[in-house]
């Protein structure tokens, strides 16, 4: 496997109960844009993305949720418009519940992986959450695509794209959710 494109820096999630990340200095959904002109044809794929969430201090149980957005051929590489949203949401971890009693905030990494794979001839893209893990904790595996995009044409610039988003269960003005990377491979 070998990283055919990556996403460009975040912003910082701060203060809210879930957001999608945005691209870097806007207010813009940061998305990865899958290579068309075939590229990805009939190929298995997968989709990473990884990063960090700070629990600010106090004494509280929480959640930590990521998930996993996409959308088949909306728009072009650039006019993207499209909301991450739940009919658009692809896969999920599982809510990992973390518990915090101190002074001090608490960081915990995250991950989640889709294995996925579509052609133009039928227009689907079918796929599985192959791995999530937070604070080395694995959430749900193997679960399959929901709300899979239909209509996937692989020659289209770009065939796909998606995004991801953490859930906060509590949140406080500290929380903050950062992503690290954000990839496609084949």
């Amino acid at each position: 496997m070998f990283i055919i494109t990556q996403a460009s820096q975040a912003n910082t999630l701060t203060a809210g109960s879930a957001g999608v990340f945005t691209a870097y200095g806007t207010t813009s959904q940061l998305n990865l844009l899958a290579p068309g002109s075939g590229r990805l044809e009939g190929d298995s794929f997968i989709v990473r993305a990884s990063g960090y969430t700070t629990l600010a201090a106090g004494t509280y149980t929480s959640t930590v949720t990521v998930t996993l957005y996409g959308v088949a051929n909306t728009l072009t590489a650039t006019a993207i418009a499209w909301t991450a949203a739940s009919g658009n949401s692809l896969v999920a971890s599982s809510a990992l519940s973390v518990t915090q009693a101190g002074t001090t905030s608490v960081t915990v990494p995250w991950m989640i992986e889709a294995t996925m794979q579509g052609d133009s001839v039928s227009g689907k893209l079918q796929g599985v959450l192959s791995r999530a893990m937070i604070s080395n904790t694995a959430t749900t595996q193997n679960t399959a695509l929901s709300n899979a995009p239909t209509g996937v044409a692989f020659a289209s610039e770009p065939p796909l794209q998606f995004a991801v988003g953490v859930a906060i269960g509590t949140n406080l003005n500290n929380t903050k959710s950062q992503l690290d990377s954000f990839l496609l491979e084949a």
